[in-house]
């Protein structure tokens, strides 16, 4: 089994060489240090990469898949008027059509 390098690990994922240096330097990919002393040279296992693909492999969007009610309104302790840009929005639409 030979490992494989950033670039071409970057490829299988199809992702960036930079964006893989962060998802190793964040712990969420595995790599093997080749290098000597100070310097890092970086080499991955192929199965590593697919076990990474598999973790974050989903069925469905999280998004879309469940939505949730938001509240009301939200209550604040401020003594400002809170502005209604939705409720401007409409007055100055209606009073377009009317005139």
């Amino acid at each position: 089994m030979s490992l494989l390098t950033p670039d071409q690990a970057a490829e299988a994922l199809s992702i960036s060489t930079r964006h893989l240096l962060h998802l190793t330097d964040d712990g969420a990919l595995p790599f093997i240090n080749i290098g000597r002393g100070a310097r890092t040279i970086r080499r991955y296992e192929p199965a590593d990469i697919e076990a990474f693909k598999n973790l974050r492999k989903q069925t469905t969007c999280q998004s879309t898949f469940e939505r949730t009610a938001r509240p009301e309104r939200i209550r604040t302790s401020f003594k400002s008027p809170v502005a209604d840009f939705q409720a401007a929005l409409e007055r100055r639409r209606s009073g377009k059509r009317a005139g």
